[in-house]
């Protein structure tokens, strides 16, 4: 079984994002705009700091798949957004 360190390092992610949200995601970690709040092997907890909006995103691993959610507008539809990007690269 994968760990959440294992998915994150291996930019699982990539195939489930565009490139500019990738480049976002790159951008607020680069500019250390994530707090992680809680990490192991199988869950992390962040808040990242996107202007003048905080947003608590979440990452998890469901069997050989890593799994993210996030308060924004995309984390909410249920997709891979900039913060949970910021968040698995501040892994």
């Amino acid at each position: 079984m994968s760990t959440l360190q294992d998915l994150a390092a291996s930019q699982y992610y990539l195939h489930h994002v565009d490139r500019d949200t990738y480049k976002a995601g790159q951008y607020l970690a680069a500019e250390r705009r994530v707090v992680l709040k809680r990490d192991n092997e199988e869950q992390a907890v962040a808040e990242v700091y996107d202007g003048e909006d905080r947003y608590e995103v979440e990452l998890w691993v469901r069997g050989e798949e890593l799994e993210a959610s996030c308060g924004c507008p995309t984390g909410r539809s249920g997709q891979f957004c900039a913060h949970a990007i910021a968040a698995a690269l501040s892994i």
